[in-house]
């Protein structure tokens, strides 16, 4: 090949390199690898699941959706309450109702929480089955 022609190759490859933000971190097409078309986004950052690690990710969607429901439900509650004027017996079924909505919220947010420590445990147990991360940290915990 000559001089010139490589020139050219080169110039066509540094004008197919896509840059991320500053000018150190360049992501190439797949397309200069894989001879096929190039993806509608960059893969570089793409994050790959574990199928556990994914049915967490779906629990807590779904726990998510479940507290945006309950938290509707609670705002609700308190604008009935703060609207006034219901009697005495309607007063105690909206604190009671409140009460046992706010509760459940406060369940919801613990599974919240043990789902994320799970969710912790699952990524650490990747990593560390591709051999970047210690394996104390991705040891199953006993119950």
């Amino acid at each position: 090949m000559s001089a010139r022609a490589q020139g050219v190759e080169e110039v066509k490859y540094m004008e197919n390199r896509k840059y991320l933000g500053n000018a150190e971190s360049t992501c190439f097409p797949c397309e200069a690898f894989a001879g096929g078309p190039e993806p509608s986004a960059c893969t570089r950052g793409a994050d790959y699941l574990s199928t556990e690690e994914e049915q967490i990710l779906i629990s807590l969607r779904e726990l998510k959706a479940q507290a945006r429901f309950l938290r509707g439900k609670i705002r609700g509650i308190q604008f009935a309450r703060d609207m006034g004027g219901a009697q005495e017996p309607a007063s105690e079924t909206l604190a009671r109702e409140l009460r046992s909505a706010m509760a459940e919220m406060e369940e919801l947010r613990g599974v919240w929480e043990e789902l994320q420590e799970r969710l912790k445990r699952a990524n650490a147990r990747k990593l560390a089955l591709l051999g970047h991360g210690p394996w104390q940290d991705a040891a199953p915990q006993r119950r």
